[in-house]
């Protein structure tokens, strides 16, 4: 594994902490929702169990790209999308990220984007996206990277989950 790649596994720690504080900090609150300088994320998918947390965001210029985790269509966590450009309204949510590979069957959630240059297998991209995952037998949270050029279809790292702890004593593992 070269320097670069060890590097963005340290980052993805600290940028996953943050995401994880604010979603405790949010739930601890009582609220679902997510408010900072006019982003509101709030979703009602009729199914009377939405929920929206974990928020990041990238502004970009006129441009502010915000990704979250939330309920999927099947009910598990997914990574969700969506963008505004200058003042006008945010797009409409899509999931741009969902479990995919055995290890993330039960959630793919807890997004932590960032931009810069990144070469896996030989294609270079713009972002890089560390989520939280976890399967269905012992829902203990591992770390997977992904990356785009365009923020919204991403290309998982084959070597997934890059941070695992088997021997974690708690529920959610490495995401805890």
């Amino acid at each position: 594994m070269n320097k670069r790649f060890k590097r963005l596994k340290w980052g993805a720690c600290f940028l996953l902490a943050f995401a994880l504080a604010f979603s405790l900090i949010s739930s601890v609150l009582g609220a679902y929702s997510f408010t900072s300088d006019g982003i509101i994320i709030a979703r009602d998918d009729g199914s009377g169990f939405s929920y929206d947390y974990a928020p990041s965001v990238i502004v970009e210029g006129s441009s502010t790209k915000i990704w979250w985790c939330g309920r999927g269509s099947t009910g598990n966590d997914v990574v969700w999308y969506s963008e505004k450009i200058g003042s006008g309204s945010f797009s409409t949510p899509s999931t741009v990220l969902s479990p995919s590979q055995t290890w993330e069957s039960t959630h793919t959630c807890d997004p932590s984007v960032i931009k810069g240059s990144f070469t896996m297998g030989g294609n270079s991209y713009t972002y890089a996206m560390y989520y939280g995952a976890a399967d269905a037998t012992n829902m203990s949270t591992k770390i997977g990277v992904a990356f785009s050029n365009n923020g919204t279809s991403w290309t998982k790292y084959s070597a997934n989950p890059i941070i695992s702890n088997a021997d974690s004593i708690y529920d959610y593992g490495i995401g805890m």
